[in-house]
């Protein structure tokens, strides 16, 4: 897995570069949520989220869409209503002179503070996207490292503008958390045609970033407190306490105020258009670069080695020593990155997209045979959901204990009781009988009230209404689980299923129609049977005598037996058919919302089918436009030339991907495509298909339709197993080494540095790293490919690096260079010097120039570093005590031309302050013009040169020699390591003065 990272993109080319990698691991992984530690985050002033014009890239990769998400968006045109400069946070740095006029959701307007004046006022929005994003990172699982990437041009006003905010505030946050973490730049800083404000902000932005990696250096060397960082930090001299560190005031209540003295990111990494071998990229193509050169970094096995190399580099001390003409950082990087390959992770996609296009045809079973007769299974199924009057009846009138019915009988026969009683009482009471028999008819009429409120009804209404909500809540699941079963079925599918659905909903009309008709009846009968007990009630004030009693207990016996009886059951019946058309009504509307749903089951796994089939022409067509004449993939181009939209799906794609593994020798993972799709729906629907994948396509569909592109990939990883090498080597060989040639050229350090200044101390041997790496390195097929590249790195066991057999890398790495040793910052500074509109961000610090003064100061200051070397071995510079304060001096002894005397002359207190004093009396004479006599350097050049001219035999020659030798066996044992840059520097001087002057060791002749 991937070391955790999260990566900043700033601005629009950093929005696209994010996309260019999300793009770079869906093709790679097959999906971005495969690498859950790996999280982005895209800073813009601009509001607009998708893609805008021009800019080289698509929102949609694989029918995933890699847009982002609004938790990874720090949209900074919010905010700024009022007078945001008036802040007097803000007035610290903002420039006087320039007026804020910019439509902030369309962007900084190429205008740097503006972009940082956005920043400013988002900066908690900011910390707190960075913040949830390094939580989920960190948190996916155990991690080897974290990282942080920030992405952006340096031509804009919102990279450029708030790259250094971004970088200071990520490192803050990280160091809150108490996370331990490395933070990367990777600048775009070169384009095609950048106009003049573009070279602006780029030279002024580079100008800041050199400032404050110099004062980070700094930091590093004084908080190492090593002999070999205290001498390198010497080296910065005075300079040393001129650099500030940076300082951030944000103008929001809460914001962390920042001072750091450390460089804005650990490594930075700079892109130019032009490479070291002279290839051009435009923007798109450079935006790619980045992006892979990334995307590279993010992956096991080449990721580990690349990182390898950089700290390489960063191992050494030339590293964080001083450019020894201005004093400035050279610890930046430049990179390439190229590759050959077998396109591996893109063939399985085509397949992926390809298979899983033919699994959604097949959820549809288009070839499912169904069953004719369709009436029984409508009747079976209304059986099963319960539905008919007679088996509603019996379980909408279920209590406890009996029915509603037995509870009528109770009540009727409970209440002639009660009525008899009053009748045969000894004290016959009138009032009190009639009272009894008003009781009677209140009860009565109340066990059948029906109100809005079910609680506030009748008893026997409470019954028969819970009854059928809890039926419907079993109904419910049966219709959707009887539909599902249908729609998965292999046998029926959604054909058959739809003239289910139109069947049942035709039945359930019917008898729908039968239980209104049946409320209806009951409605009127319930009228008329209460008439007719208030007729018979009636009856009982007519005979309301003792001598009637027997008259009395028929009407009684009518009363409760016929009349109350048959009133409250056509209540009951009432209320049955009622609750009943409801179930039916109900259950009418949830077969067409199934029916519905059933088109949109189809419509989902239709428009699915049709989108990854043409993801996969989609990725067939970019490959054959990407690859052209490869000749490492022409038989690869053969087999996808013969793949036509025309063609049946199923014949298609079978005769695509047996075509593909026979020709490379692969066993064919799929015999049978019907097997394998139901197969991986299964998996998918975790169990059968009958019940789960009706659900499954609608209620989750961006799972589904992802899972099975998954389960697809899988099917197809075979071809992972193609071995570059196999193809590389069935290659004609001349051709091999021009495909190699070209590979190379292409990895070549995307920057062009002019590293000859001998002030940096740069050495190729140790700062230019060109690497290739493979899978199995070691295996007798690699043979004649290796034989192929022994030139181009000696070390076999680093091509091991790879995990993937399909691709072979070629990468570069540089370091230790200066800004002013980049090419094109010279052209930049011109413009920059013409250019009349603010470029900087702080007007606090008078950020110093890139490029020296005067370019004669370069000679100036290589000749005082020769000749206080060789002047110290030759004995012509010394160490001794001034007669005058006895304190230690450093004298310069020369012959006086005039006079013919030595002389000593005072040059300064220490060894270390030689080199500036030579220079700077020198640059007096001819940069200042102070004329005036021969200077303390042409002194010593010329007592060096003609200490050298003197020695004229063998003998002489070799005695100088090895008094230059006795100085660097010196010099290593102090330094007790040869690559230091000290060492390398002193031996480069002695060789050349060696060369110059033609001296051999002893013994050089005759051996």
């Amino acid at each position: 897995m991937p070391r955790a990272a999260v990566i900043v993109g700033l601005g629009g080319i950093g929005k696209v570069v994010l996309m260019k990698i999300r793009r770079l691991i869906v093709e790679e992984y097959g999906s971005l949520f495969a690498l859950p530690r790996i999280r982005f985050i895209h800073v813009d002033t601009c509001a607009i989220k998708g893609v805008e014009i021009g800019q080289d890239v698509n929102e949609i990769v694989l029918g995933q869409n890699i847009i982002f998400d609004d938790v990874e968006r720090v949209e900074l045109s919010k905010n700024l209503g009022g007078d945001p400069v008036s802040h007097d946070n803000v007035k610290l740095w903002y420039p006087e002179n320039l007026p804020l006029k910019c439509n902030f959701t369309e962007g900084a307007g190429g205008v740097r503070p503006f972009g940082k004046l956005a920043f400013h006022y988002n900066v908690h929005e900011f910390r707190q996207t960075f913040n949830r994003a390094v939580v989920e990172a960190t948190s996916a699982g155990n991690t080897d490292g974290f990282d942080v990437y920030i992405v952006c041009s340096l031509f804009g006003g919102t990279g450029s503008g708030t790259f250094l905010d971004v970088c200071y505030n990520a490192r803050d946050e990280l160091d809150n958390m108490q996370r331990n973490y490395k933070s990367l730049g990777f600048f775009i800083i070169g384009s095609e045609n950048p106009d003049q404000t573009m070279q602006s902000n780029c030279y002024a932005a580079l100008k800041e970033l050199e400032y404050y990696t110099t004062k980070g250096i700094l930091t590093t060397l004084k908080t190492n407190n090593t002999e070999s960082s205290d001498a390198l930090f010497d080296h910065f001299g005075e300079k040393a306490g001129e650099y500030r560190p940076f300082e951030a005031r944000y103008p929001v209540s809460g914001a962390s105020e920042i001072v750091s003295d450390l460089s804005p990111v650990d490594n930075c990494y700079l892109f130019g258009a032009v490479n070291s071998e002279e290839k051009s990229l435009n923007r798109a193509s450079l935006e790619k670069q980045v992006a892979r050169r990334i995307f590279f970094e993010l992956m096991p096995g080449i990721g580990e080695t690349m990182r390898a190399k950089r700290i390489d580099i960063e191992g050494k001390d030339a590293y964080y020593s001083p450019d020894r003409l201005l004093n400035r950082a050279k610890s930046f990087f430049a990179t390439g990155v190229s590759t050959i390959e077998f396109p591996a992770p893109q063939i399985m996609n085509a397949l992926a997209s390809g298979f899983t296009a033919y699994c959604c045809q097949y959820a549809l079973f288009i070839k499912a045979r169904g069953f004719s007769d369709l009436k029984n299974d409508v009747e079976k199924f209304i059986r099963e959901l319960g539905l008919t009057e007679k088996i509603l009846k019996k379980d909408l009138e279920k209590q406890e204990t009996g029915t509603v019915t037995d509870s009528i009988n109770n009540d009727t026969n409970e209440w002639k009781r009660a009525i008899f009683n009053r009748i045969t009482a000894k004290d016959f009471d009138e009032d009190g009988l009639l009272q009894e028999i008003r009781k009677v008819k209140d009860e009565a009429l109340d066990r059948i009230k029906e109100g809005e409120d079910t609680k506030k009804s009748g008893v026997y209404v409470q019954t028969i209404r819970n009854n059928g909500a809890n039926l419907w809540g079993k109904t419910e699941e049966k219709i959707e689980s009887l539909i599902g079963s249908y729609v998965g079925d292999k046998e029926k599918g959604p054909k058959h299923t739809e003239g289910l659905v139109s069947l049942l909903l035709d039945r359930l009309h019917n008898e729908g129609a039968g239980f209104s008709e049946g409320k209806q009846s009951s409605e009127r009968r319930v009228i008329d049977s209460k008439k007719k007990v208030d007729w018979r009630i009636e009856r009982f004030r007519d005979d309301l005598y003792p001598k009637y009693r027997w008259e009395l207990k028929k009407h009684a016996d009518w009363l409760c037996e016929q009349e109350l009886s048959f009133f409250m059951n056509m209540g009951k019946q009432r209320i049955f058919f009622g609750v009943a058309y409801d179930l039916i009504t109900r259950a009418e509307d949830k077969l067409r919302a199934l029916q519905s749903r059933l088109n949109r089951y189809k419509e989902n796994l239709t428009n699915w089918q049709n989108m990854y089939l043409d993801n996969m022409f989609e990725v067939l067509d970019n490959l054959k436009n990407q690859m052209g004449d490869d000749q490492v993939n022409q038989g690869l181009m053969g087999i996808i030339r013969k793949m036509t939209k025309k063609d049946e799906l199923s014949d298609s794609f079978k005769g695509f991907f047996k075509s593909l593994f026979e020709a490379y020798n692969i066993p064919i993972p799929v015999t049978d495509l019907d097997e394998e799709a139901e197969k991986i729906l299964k998996s998918v629907c975790k169990g059968g298909l009958e019940n789960a994948l009706f659900r499954k396509v609608l209620t989750d569909p961006e799972t589904f339709k992802s899972s099975v592109f998954t389960a697809c990939r899988e099917t197809f990883r075979a071809i992972e197993s193609v071995n570059i090498c196999d193809l590389l080597v069935q290659i004609d060989e001349a051709a091999r080494r021009d495909i190699f040639s070209k590979k190379k050229k292409e990895a070549g350090w995307f920057l062009k540095v002019h590293t000859h200044d001998k002030t940096i101390d740069h050495v190729p041997g140790l700062f230019e790293m060109k690497w290739a790496g493979m899978s199995k390195a070691n295996d007798i097929r690699t043979h004649p490919v290796w034989n192929d590249l022994t030139e181009y790195n000696a070390d076999r066991a680093r091509f091991n690096s790879l995990q993937e057999p399909y691709r072979m890398v070629f990468t570069s790495e540089m370091g230790v260079f200066c800004m002013r040793n980049i090419d094109l910052v010279k052209n930049y500074k011109e413009t920059y010097d013409e250019y009349s509109s603010p470029c900087h961000v702080n007007k606090q610090i008078n950020f110093p120039d890139i490029m020296p003064l005067d370019p004669r100061l370069m000679d100036i200051h290589l000749r005082a570093e020769n000749a206080a070397l060789m002047g110290r071995i030759l004995g012509f510079l010394k160490e001794e005590e001034d007669p005058e304060d006895n304190y230690s001096k450093i004298y310069l002894h020369y012959s006086d031309q005039a006079t013919s005397t030595m002389r000593n002359e005072n040059l300064c207190r220490e060894w270390k302050e030689v080199e500036r004093t030579l220079r700077d009396v020198q640059a007096e004479k001819e940069i200042d013009k102070k004329m005036g006599d021969a200077t303390c350097l042409e002194k010593l050049e010329l007592e060096i040169n003609k200490k050298a001219k003197s020695a004229k035999t063998r003998d002489d020659k070799e005695v100088l020699w090895l008094v230059t030798d006795k100085y660097l066996k010196e010099r290593l044992s102090e330094l007790k390591d040869e690559k230091h840059s000290f060492y390398q520097k002193d031996l480069g001087i002695i060789e050349n003065f060696r060369k110059k002057f033609n001296l051999h060791a002893p013994g050089h002749e005759r051996s």
